[in-house]
């Protein structure tokens, strides 16, 4: 009889229990939720002020910064910046400058430091500018992603443009492409790589529209080593020089139509602030590529004659057909193989040239 009795309090005691533990529950979902609200928007609001805060200081230091409506939204799961747009730029001899008509970066709330940034198809524009040369980037849209260290410096960034146009001043015609992609990494001791690569790369230049128009894939890769430090040019190459930086050119490649150009090789700068270095080009279908150019009248038959057996006493072949040869900067002078073809000049005064002004 005491065991039935027992038995019938438990089970009048069970649905109070599990009630309680349900409101338990809730309660610290409530809680957690309004926790973790309270968090999101503290921190949107102090992201927003230290966005104001950084362009009261850049317009401070005297260069212009434009942010129209900024906005903060994403709760819950993310922090998305928006501005209707956006402007960047340096004023001292607006050396560079980006504008897009529309922007829009995107962090989730658990990884902050891994940014997601987008302009709409309503264009945005690059600009380098400077007394002696002017080049500028319009495309259609940027979709790009960064991974910033402890100091919000970029250590990895991958973006894509579409459909760019690239404007050089003193330039008659601008060079397209369907699509531009950047990879680049860097690291606090100045060690980093950049690639870039272009497809189906068109321009109204007379050369190019008489060997067909397209060239269907441009890519460079390099590697970057040694340190960086602030002054002026020449004694930023100068220093990097004497440090032991250097440029390592990797997977570039060019390929246009049956052509196809691979090269690779290591670069450094002399004394006199020249290049300095040895590359291997490799080439598949070079001599249907002269004919291309003779066929297309930009050389005649003699000097596309004279191309072949040059070709031919300059380079090697593989085991697999394609021509080698050997490309070096040394003492001021630029050779394919033996031959020495012209001088090279200090990068500062290559930088100097004027754009055909």
């Amino acid at each position: 009889m005491a065991e039935y009795a027992s038995a019938a309090f438990e089970r009048r005691r069970r649905p109070r229990t599990t009630l309680w533990a349900a409101l338990a529950i809730a309660f610290f979902v409530v809680l957690a939720a309004g926790l973790y609200s309270a968090f999101w928007f503290d921190a949107a609001e102090r992201l927003k002020t230290g966005i104001i805060g950084w362009t009261a200081q850049q317009r401070a230091a005297g260069n212009f910064v434009v942010l129209n409506n900024l906005q903060i939204s994403g709760f819950p799961l993310s922090f998305t910046l928006t501005a209707d747009q956006a402007v960047v730029a340096r004023t001292d001899a607006r050396t560079f400058s980006w504008r897009a008509e529309g922007f829009r970066a995107t962090a989730r709330t658990w990884a902050p430091r891994d940014l997601t940034i987008t302009a709409p198809d309503n264009g945005l524009t690059f600009s380098a500018r400077g007394n002696s040369r002017n080049v500028e980037i319009n495309a259609a849209a940027l979709h790009m992603a960064a991974h910033l260290d402890d100091a919000n410096w970029p250590r990895t960034v991958t973006a894509r443009l579409e459909r760019p146009v690239l404007h050089v001043l003193g330039v008659r015609d601008d060079i397209a492409a369907s699509g531009l992609d950047v990879r680049a990494t860097s690291a606090p001791d100045g060690q980093g790589s950049l690639e870039i690569e272009a497809n189906d790369v068109t321009s109204a230049l007379d050369v190019l529209q008489r060997l067909g128009g397209t060239i269907d894939r441009l890519k460079v890769a390099t590697d970057l080593k040694g340190t960086w430090r602030a002054g002026e040019l020449e004694r930023q190459l100068d220093a990097w020089r004497l440090g032991g930086g250097t440029l390592d050119l990797r997977d570039t490649r060019v390929e246009w139509g049956s052509l196809r150009v691979d090269a690779e090789g290591t670069f450094t700068l002399d004394d006199e602030l020249r290049p300095l270095g040895a590359m291997t080009a490799t080439f598949l279908g070079l001599s249907a590529f002269i004919d291309r150019l003779q066929a297309a009248e930009i050389i005649r038959p003699r000097d596309a004659a004279a191309a072949k057996i040059s070709i031919n006493l300059l380079s090697e072949r593989t085991d697999s057909g394609r021509i080698r040869i050997p490309i070096t900067a040394q003492f001021g002078r630029l050779s394919i193989g033996p031959i020495g073809v012209g001088d090279l000049l200090p990068v500062p005064d290559l930088l100097s040239i004027p754009n055909l002004q």
